[in-house]
């Protein structure tokens, strides 16, 4: 049996088309947040390694590959905000503060990307 050579694949496990703009914004998500998950790092102050540039609303819900609409986030805060999405939920499983045992209340993710923008792209100033 002849072995063929296969193009690799455009589309994401979630069977959507990964764009250009995806795979460009994606580096500089990346760049842009750190390499840290956003989510853990804001709630909890903790610098865990970021393995997913996630859309904050998603595609299917009418979100965009804008820089605006993207993130990093771990795999555990991956994987809770994807499961929580495929069953018609948003948000992601509550963070515990182990002292108090209460929930950490969500943050405006938006509104912290939208300032990590800004932040990011703020012309730098030199001096002679």
């Amino acid at each position: 049996m002849a072995m063929t050579n296969r193009k690799q694949s455009n589309w994401s496990s979630s069977k959507r088309k990964v764009t250009a703009a995806y795979r460009k914004n994606r580096d500089i998500v990346r760049n842009r947040d750190q390499g840290i998950c956003v989510r853990c790092f804001m709630l909890t102050g903790r610098i865990v390694l970021a393995s997913d540039c996630d859309h904050l609303q998603n595609v299917n819900s009418g979100g965009t590959d804008d820089l605006s609409n993207l993130w990093m986030l771990c795999k555990d805060c991956h994987r809770s905000k994807t499961q929580r999405e495929s069953n018609g939920l948003i948000g992601f499983d509550p963070i515990i503060d182990y002292d108090t045992g209460w929930p950490i209340p969500e943050m405006d993710w938006k509104q912290v990307i939208s300032e990590r923008n800004r932040e990011y792209f703020k012309p730098k100033s030199f001096s002679l």
